[in-house]
């Protein structure tokens, strides 16, 4: 399964507050509070976005999977320069960074056509109809039960995806669950992760936490 890795480059500003900490302590050792405090923002900003984007009946989501990966303990490594998260949820980097995607094998790629299936695969649907088309580039889709083929009409454009077809009716979204396509363009989406400004206070905010305590603790021996 592939990962994510974030890194948050905060040295200038860390720097300083590591210089406060006792002579026997290492420096190193900030670099888990760090790590730790972005860890929970990326799991509490996957969270939010498992709420927003999910409006389906479905037990769980892409986005909650994400915040679960997140979570695990073997997900956050340190060593002697600093931390690394490691966010193993597959297709998180395709969202991120957009690009190209093909179907393997003669298969086909489930599009959402709507907010309720947005992150989510027809595979959490046991109720979807499926329907072909010819000369199209969606060559067919998954709908809910009761739609027929003679309730969808040509177009060249739906919501941004130049599938070929749309409903009659104004009903979209209770229709056509999914579009099925050989091939598709998708667009980076660069809020799928906390800004960097976000990561960067997290993880200095981390450590300004972090060595708070333990020059209080000492001031306090």
């Amino acid at each position: 399964m592939s990962g994510f890795s974030v890194t948050v480059a905060i040295q200038d500003r860390i720097t300083p507050l590591l210089k406060q900490l006792p002579a026997d302590l290492s420096p190193a050792r900030a670099a888990r509070p760090a790590g730790q405090a972005v860890q929970q923002l990326c799991v509490g900003h996957f969270t939010a976005l498992a709420a927003a984007r999910h409006h389906g009946y479905a037990p769980q989501n892409f986005y909650a999977d994400a915040a679960r990966a997140t979570r695990r303990r073997d997900s956050l490594t340190t060593n002697n320069i600093g931390a690394t998260l490691t966010i193993r949820k597959q297709g998180l980097v395709q969202r991120y960074f957009g690009g190209h995607l093909e179907a393997r094998n003669g298969g086909a790629l489930a599009i959402p056509a709507n907010t309720e299936t947005y992150g989510q695969s027809p595979l959490e649907y046991g109720s979807l109809k499926l329907i072909l088309f010819n000369g199209a580039k969606a060559f067919g889709a998954f709908v809910k039960l009761g739609a027929t083929s003679q309730q969808i009409a040509l177009k060249r454009r739906v919501k941004g995806v130049s599938t070929g077809y749309k409903p009659v009716a104004s009903n979209l979204g209770q229709i056509v669950m999914f579009w099925l396509v050989r091939e598709v363009d998708q667009a980076p989406d660069e809020s799928v992760l906390p800004t960097d400004a976000a990561l960067q206070t997290a993880a200095y905010t981390g450590v300004r936490s972090y060595v708070t305590a333990i020059l209080d603790q000492r001031r306090a021996a």
